[in-house]
């Protein structure tokens, strides 16, 4: 993603991944709410893996703290701000842009929410790995100084797989007994 908002010529930054959908009104939504912000987002449509299709509405900006506040594909970001905070750190491999976002929250960057929504994300992708994503926004929130329950959500994470990966050996156990 770095090196597309390099190649990229305009002054407004979005990322989408290949199978989620920019919606048609909200680059216009963009340009009209953009004065004066370096960051603008909204809300999203979720696509779950069965065909179902949800709004998610995006937080408070301040609530990155504690947990992501929209998804990305949701979030305008002002070419020149994502280049002077250096943009996606590329060793988080499935939430660089929390770590980007709480980065931008930190230096005090001007954020606009806008009241509609942006995007349709589609919800079986990477970051759907959930295990993950905790462990890198556990490291996320270490390394900025981000008070809390450090480690609550990775921790939790842990815990369902650890009970999923049993239920499943259980199931085959089960399964040889029968036989």
């Amino acid at each position: 993603m770095n090196k597309g908002a390099k190649l990229s010529k305009g002054k407004w930054l979005l990322f989408l991944g290949a199978d989620d959908v920019l919606l048609e009104e909200s680059v216009e939504n963009c340009i009209n709410n953009g004065e004066g912000y370096d960051i603008i987002y909204g809300d999203t449509l979720l696509k779950y893996p069965w065909g179902e299709i949800k709004r998610q509405f995006s937080r408070n900006y301040s609530e990155i703290t504690k947990r992501s506040f929209a998804c990305h594909q949701s979030i305008f970001v002002k070419k020149e701000v994502f280049e002077n905070l250096g943009g996606f750190d590329e060793k988080y491999r499935v939430i660089a842009d929390y770590d980007f976002f709480l980065r931008a929250y930190l230096q005090g960057v001007k954020v606009n929410k806008i009241n509609s929504c942006v995007s349709l994300f589609n919800l079986s992708g990477l970051s759907s790995n959930n295990l993950s994503a905790a462990r890198e926004r556990y490291l996320i929130r270490k390394i900025n100084n981000i008070p809390g329950f450090i480690g609550v959500d990775f921790l939790y994470e842990i815990l369902i797989k650890i009970l999923i990966k049993k239920v499943w050996w259980l199931k085959g156990k089960m399964h040889m007994i029968w036989v």
